[in-house]
């Protein structure tokens, strides 16, 4: 499957053009470029997911369940094999304090669970971040490398020989964020937070160990599928712009919506890119019980491709190829969703405790990147 360059570049290619209330997706015109009148289709139908998730088929036609936080479970230092998915059970502000309140649940390539205590991988004292913070970590694209944050640096495992690497980042930078495989490359991206400040820098780290600063905003960007950050926020109630950040250069465009942009997306809204289409989570912030929206646009028009309402404890995974996007749903399923043909298929259930309507439990997955 050939990979389209990445969103924004076809839209880049023809300025945007004005449209009606009514228009979706039309691209805005550019300075100085000649007047357009054509208009995008309306939006498409609001699908919805299933009421009676019993009557929804498996991926693979085989019901698959995560096991507990508390199963008793191989140890996948001393069972290495590469990872397809791996999850953290839902985290609370009760948790224990320290690296002995982090397991995290792996899934072989073998189809085996395996599990590892973040206590026994040896890290330096005072790195864990805090309760309620740590998530799934990431996956590289072959399942071997498993990457997660700590306080001050970078947790890289080799699930491959069951060994660890800690890299830390420079002393000023006290709290790591965030940390994603860059697509297509063995090198990862990582913003971290300056003490006492809501400042972040961001760097990339090879599986060597070496960190090297970067002048992309991590903490704003997600990466489109050539590897290219990509900062996605609303310039007003119907227009999303797009900002590509190549060699410190930005590139930007902006794409005319009819659904009208939650005010949560205002500032900044984070896109989920694939080969042909980008997602983006319409929500209204948290607390909310309201529900929220998946929308998916096409890369090369900007026009609204498909819309799914979805409950507001959803989050958006990955795409499994050009049009199967991957959504944990209400923190309690992993799902499939065609968004061409609208169906919706099961991956992996997740045990409870699951969150109230409007609450947020942080239950996380990873799976391997682009």
């Amino acid at each position: 499957m050939a990979l389209r360059t990445a969103l924004v570049c076809a839209l880049l290619a023809v300025l945007a053009a004005c449209t009606a209330p009514d228009g979706a997706g039309v691209r805005e015109r550019g300075p100085g470029a000649p007047e357009a009148s054509t208009s995008a289709p309306r939006p498409p139908d609001l699908q919805r997911t299933p009421l009676d998730w019993s009557r929804v088929p498996w991926v693979g036609g085989g019901r698959r369940t995560a096991p507990t936080a508390d199963t008793d479970l191989p140890d996948v230092l001393q069972d290495p094999v590469r990872a397809r998915l791996v999850h953290h059970p839902v985290e609370g502000v009760d948790d224990p304090v320290g690296w002995t309140g982090e397991r995290l649940l792996f899934l072989g390539v073998d189809d085996r669970w395996r599990s590892l205590d973040m206590d026994d991988l040896g890290l330096p004292a005072g790195s864990w971040p805090g309760v309620d913070t740590y998530g799934s970590g990431s996956l590289s694209r072959d399942g071997r490398l498993w990457a997660a944050q700590a306080l001050g640096g970078v947790v890289l495992l080799d699930l491959g020989r069951g060994t660890v690497r800690y890299v830390e980042l420079p002393a000023s930078r006290a709290r790591v964020v965030r940390v994603d495989w860059v697509p297509g490359r063995e090198v990862l991206s990582v913003y971290a937070a300056r003490p006492a400040s809501s400042r972040y820098d961001t760097f990339q780290i090879d599986t060597r160990g070496r960190v090297r600063p970067v002048r992309y905003p991590g903490w704003r960007t997600r990466f489109d599928v050539d590897g290219t950050p990509v900062e996605v926020a609303a310039t007003g109630r119907h227009r999303l712009a797009f900002r590509r950040w190549t060699d410190g250069d930005v590139e930007s465009t902006t794409v005319v919506l009819d659904a009208r942009i939650p005010r949560a997306m205002r500032s900044t809204a984070f896109g989920t890119f694939g080969a042909v289409d980008v997602a983006l989570l319409a929500h209204r912030g948290w607390p909310s019980s309201a529900p929220a929206q998946v929308w998916v646009l096409d890369k090369a028009s900007g026009a609204m491709t498909a819309r799914l309402q979805v409950p507001a404890t959803t989050s958006i995974i990955d795409w499994v190829d050009d049009h199967t996007l991957r959504l944990l749903v209400a923190n309690r399923r992993v799902v499939e969703w065609q968004t061409r043909t609208g169906e919706v298929r099961r991956v992996v259930e997740l045990p409870g405790p699951y969150p109230d309507p409007g609450e947020w439990a942080a239950a996380t997955l990873a799976f391997p990147s682009p």
